[in-house]
């Protein structure tokens, strides 16, 4: 798949990933901390990380606050290390192929690609009455939870459905 189909797959951003990359290694400090109240792995909701996105776009003059692709993206790019992310030239660098699948005349068979990410647990079911505590990365309240890992840094994280459907997973 070449850069331009990955792209396409993630959706689009409105940020550009140079831009943002000092903020990120700012946040990467709080968002890895294991002893902070912030710290990624932990978190069931995200709007920390969604209201400093939205400090961004309103300090750097953005008529649009940031969209649900946005705040995906910029949660996922949180999940890295400052070095990895140095690397990344767009957004587009992050690997988030997790799945292959292939249509025979027997089903559809499913094969595991070299995602930066795996899903650690699948379609938990969140307790309707805590249902409102669970955020996606999105920012979109959710009931059917996946637990994702970065392979590279370990950092857990939650996706609903709705996000996680795009990426075939």
């Amino acid at each position: 798949m070449n850069s331009f189909e990955k792209s396409l797959r993630f959706g689009r951003v409105s940020f550009n990933l140079t831009d943002i990359k000092e903020l990120l290694y700012k946040e990467i400090k709080t968002a890895h901390n294991s002893c902070s109240p912030f710290y990624i792995s932990v978190r069931t909701e995200y709007s920390m990380y969604h209201e400093t996105l939205d400090n961004y776009y309103q300090n750097a003059g953005r008529k649009n606050k940031p969209n649900k692709t946005d705040y995906l993206a910029y949660i996922l790019l949180l999940t890295y290390t400052k070095e990895q992310i140095q690397k990344f030239k767009e957004i587009s660098d992050m690997n988030l192929d997790f799945i292959k699948l292939t249509k025979c005349s027997s089903g559809t068979t499913r094969e595991d690609v070299n995602s930066d990410f795996e899903i650690i647990h699948a379609n938990i079911r969140a307790d309707e009455d805590l249902a409102t505590n669970f955020t996606c990365i999105c920012s979109k309240p959710i009931e059917n939870i996946y637990i994702l890992k970065n392979k590279y840094t370990g950092i857990l994280f939650q996706v609903g459905c709705d996000c996680i459907t795009p990426f075939l997973i």
